[in-house]
């Protein structure tokens, strides 16, 4: 597909670390990868994931860090509310990717040190009522940012788009994202029918949050507000051959302390949080047939030679 554009970029000067903490959850997906929550992988030490956010932070003076923490189930690693602590004293934005599981007490009682609230709500595990209390409380308590990604199960498709409504109606300010499944996490989704398919096309996100959270906007050269959302849904998630800022506006840290520029995996490994890394200097060319992560698409892409 011919692109309108030849450039996305971030409004804000920003820089992304994606870590995936664990394999360990509570959960046991059937559309989830065994590496997920197989449980092989641990939690870091506490004072090694300090000293590398310190890391990037001096080797990053002139950007805002956002640390986006996943799994695997975050929330399981005890350390988590100490490590969060930590980076907020340091002005380093907390994005917490999570089941939503924990309890209304433990969200109450670590929720003022995250910015985003990112809960993946999975019909064959979570009660929908848990995740509604614990929005609302949030909500109430410390107008909490929240956003719910519903994991759209062909089988549960007119479920899920009755709980995004019912949470908008009884929600304010969060917002619901109807997120399609991919086969293995991959390009191609699982067999919506037609009808379904261009639902999700159309009409996929509910509710809103009272501000825009800022690393959501993303612009074209055009002027126009870039979806990276939509562009996976819609097949447009493809910038082979093109510049790509991952690695001078993002980090992928995997379950072994491996850092890599981004999700994608493409470029050499910059070393392991164990032992250092070193920082790129220059954007890399994009080899891979499409973008997966949301994470990598929200960073600078560049047409070359247009």
């Amino acid at each position: 597909m011919t692109k309108k554009y030849n450039k996305i970029t971030p409004k804000y000067n920003l820089f992304n670390i994606d870590w995936l903490i664990c394999t360990v959850c509570n959960y046991n997906c059937s559309y989830c990868g065994p590496y997920l929550h197989d449980g092989k992988y641990k939690f870091v030490d506490l004072q090694i994931a300090k000293d590398f956010l310190l890391q990037v932070k001096k080797e990053k003076p002139d950007k805002d860090i956002i640390l986006i923490i996943s799994g695997g189930e975050p929330t399981l690693w005890k350390d988590l509310p100490e490590f969060m602590r930590f980076s907020r004293k340091r002005n380093i934005e907390i994005q917490l990717i999570t089941n939503g599981s924990p309890s209304v007490k433990w969200w109450v009682e670590n929720a003022m040190n995250i910015d985003l609230i990112v809960i993946s709500f999975h019909w064959e595990q979570a009660n929908p009522k848990h995740i509604h209390d614990v929005c609302l409380t949030l909500r109430n308590k410390y107008k909490s940012h929240i956003k719910v990604n519903i994991l759209v199960k062909k089988e549960k498709f007119e479920e899920s788009y009755e709980l995004a409504k019912y949470l908008e109606k009884n929600i304010p300010g969060i917002i619901i994202e109807l997120r399609p499944l991919r086969i293995e996490h991959g390009m191609y989704l699982i067999d919506y029918t037609d009808e379904q398919l261009k639902r999700l096309q159309t009409e996929n996100r509910f509710g809103g949050f009272l501000e825009r959270h800022r690393y959501q906007i993303i612009l074209t050269n055009n002027g126009e507000v870039f979806r990276p959302d939509l562009s996976i849904v819609n097949k447009e998630n493809c910038w082979k051959g093109w510049e790509c800022h991952i690695g001078l506006e993002s980090l992928k840290i995997l379950y072994d302390g491996t850092v890599m520029r981004g999700n994608c995996d493409n470029g050499n490994p910059l070393g392991n949080i164990f032992n250092g890394i070193t920082l790129p200097s220059d954007p890399i060319i994009c080899n891979r047939d499409f973008c997966k992560c949301v994470t990598d698409i929200r960073t600078t892409k560049m047409k070359i030679n247009f």
